[in-house]
């Protein structure tokens, strides 16, 4: 009987000549594309559906209790001193919400608005800060934020966070997520820069100061590029930038003791 000897295959072999990494990442890449699309789509909705809200309605829902509303005796006189300085930013923001001053006793250089109507000052903000004026930019742009009704829009996005996300893993959500709600803050936070110098340039007859905070800050250096994507306010020199390059004029500033006197004894 003669031997079977099998004979060899020639030319192309039975094996798929496509990139399966490549083909993974392709794949990756859209849905993060999809997802993206899907998410500013539904906030520009979730903008749209804000303006049918009467302004201001929002505050009262989360109006804060008066528990909330206690000022410490010690910062009676400093929450005095910023409130008329508020004031008189508020007579060219055009806030209609009602809102307060809450002095934080923090050495973390902040300012912030919540929902609730608060109007927070870190008392760290103030070794940041040499002029009147440059005190007035951080609170004009808390003001900006509560004239651009940004905490409801917070809530619209958060809604859309959990549509988009709530269905996949968590680690991969809380990455995707807050890279994408990231760049839709910083685009607020951008807007509240630009109207926090309408504002300065409307009660002072200039912006100088405006670039004060932004300067010290950056002096404890920005994030690297990376972390960067995943923060919600934009790169320092960048913000710095947008003041020097806006069409509004630099004069001279106002001391910050000047007519805040109470200021020396909070800072740092």
């Amino acid at each position: 009987m003669a031997k079977f000897i099998p004979s060899q295959n020639e030319g192309e072999q039975n094996y798929s000549k496509e990139n399966h990494a490549i083909n993974f990442l392709a794949l990756g890449v859209g849905l993060v594309a999809v997802i993206a699309c899907a998410f500013f789509a539904l906030n520009i909705f979730v903008g749209a559906a804000v303006k049918f809200i009467p302004e201001g309605k929002e505050y009262k829902i989360f109006k804060a209790s008066e528990s909330e509303r206690v000022i410490e005796p010690k910062h009676e006189r400093l929450v005095r001193q910023i409130r008329t300085l508020t004031s008189r930013l508020n007579s060219c923001a055009k806030v209609k919400n009602e809102y307060f001053i809450v002095i934080n006793e923090s050495e973390i250089p902040n300012a912030s608005a919540a929902l609730n109507g608060a109007l927070t000052v870190n008392t760290g903000l103030f070794s940041h800060i040499k002029s009147e004026n440059g005190l007035a930019f951080v609170l004009a742009h808390e003001l900006a934020h509560f004239k651009h009704r940004d905490h409801i829009k917070g809530l619209g996005n958060g809604a859309v966070m959990a549509i988009l996300f709530g269905f996949s893993d968590e680690r991969l959500s809380q990455i995707l997520g807050g890279a994408i709600a990231g760049k839709y803050s910083r685009s607020q936070e951008a807007a509240a820069d630009n109207e926090a110098l309408r504002i300065l340039n409307c009660a002072y007859g200039h912006i100088g100061g405006a670039d004060e905070f932004f300067a010290s800050a950056k002096k404890l250096g920005d994030s690297d590029t990376f972390i960067n994507l995943f923060e919600s306010h934009p790169l320092l020199q960048k913000r710095i930038d947008a003041i020097k390059s806006s069409n509004f004029g630099m004069q001279n500033t106002i001391k910050l003791e000047e007519n805040l006197s109470e200021v020396v004894k909070f800072k740092r």
